[in-house]
């Protein structure tokens, strides 16, 4: 069998990784037709696009369950089906994957309204997360609490999502204009905690005409001691992203919700180059479950 040289590899893995950070580049781009005129504006707008004000109120909890498709993109190609369980109870967020593992491995990431955690369950026990490694989605959110915390993670698709909160003391947003995003062109919002230290940039992306919240994207930029697989120590410059992107809004108990949810972590550091992607496809939400909150007890 013909082998493509190893240089031609580099070379097509470099054109990939070209077009990808060509793909989540920004450019200001003007918008006349959408007139905003300050972030309240467009948090109102927001807030109207997924329902009326006594239909938000109207919802204690949400569950939602779907199918998730995790794919390798970059290095070692890899792919796996698993099923992906959403469940939010005012601040109170859960997120789990539940693997299809003879063990019954499922990461959960849950956050209680008081404290986060990440588990990895088996059915022998549970698993130490590694803070190492950031391409793993639940690594990620181990180093990097804050999506977690404050309910930006699983946007509008969560009751904690900040943004339905009136009190805003404990964030701040700042409007940050029109601008291009792959092909189209979306109002950008920039999320800064005021109660939590982080080194994480956090960008939220709005539809112009419909104001309903389609993309969040997480970076990090920082230099960081690593261990390589021979556990040698490495000093890297750590460059990373996790982007969700949420589609398919359809009307549940009087709340337009999205019902697809696509994360895409990208590590680009000096030491490595990976992007993983977890695909999900909600099939099935609902609200006001008794037995929801159960889960953070």
């Amino acid at each position: 069998m013909h082998r493509k040289p190893k240089s031609l590899n580099l070379y097509i893995l470099l054109g990939c990784l070209t077009f990808l950070f060509t793909t989540l580049s920004l450019s200001a781009t003007p918008l006349p037709q959408v007139k905003i005129s300050n972030i309240d504006d467009l948090i109102a707008r927001h807030l109207d696009s997924i329902g009326t004000k006594d239909a938000r109120s109207n919802i204690k909890n949400r569950f939602a369950k779907g199918a998730l498709n995790f794919t390798t993109r970059i290095g070692s190609p890899w792919k796996q089906t698993a099923k992906a369980e959403m469940i939010s109870a005012g601040d109170q967020l859960s997120y789990t994957i539940i693997w299809p593992d003879p063990d019954g491995l499922q990461e959960e990431m849950i956050f209680n309204g008081k404290q986060a955690k990440i588990l990895r369950k088996r059915n022998y026990g549970i698993e130490k997360v590694s803070s190492n490694a950031v391409a793993d989605l639940t690594q990620f959110i181990y180093r990097h609490m804050l999506p977690l915390k404050e309910g930006l993670f699983g946007g509008v698709l969560s009751t904690a999502w900040p943004l339905l909160c009136e009190d805003r003391e404990q964030f701040r947003l700042q409007y940050r204009g029109i601008k291009k995003v792959q092909d189209r062109q979306l109002h950008l919002v920039e999320y800064r905690s005021r109660k939590e230290a982080t080194d994480l940039k956090v960008m939220l992306y709005f539809d112009p005409k419909s104001f309903r919240h389609l993309r969040t994207e997480y970076q990090y930029e920082n230099t960081e001691h690593r261990i390589d697989a021979k556990g040698s120590a490495l000093l890297v410059e750590a460059r990373y992203a996790l982007i969700e992107e949420f589609d398919d809004f359809r009307v549940e108990d009087g709340v337009t919700l999205p019902h697809k949810q696509r994360i895409q972590l990208v590590d680009s550091s000096s030491d490595q180059t990976k992007l993983n992607e977890w695909a999900v496809v909600f099939s099935e939400i609902g609200h006001n479950n008794q037995r929801v909150d159960d889960v953070f007890r």
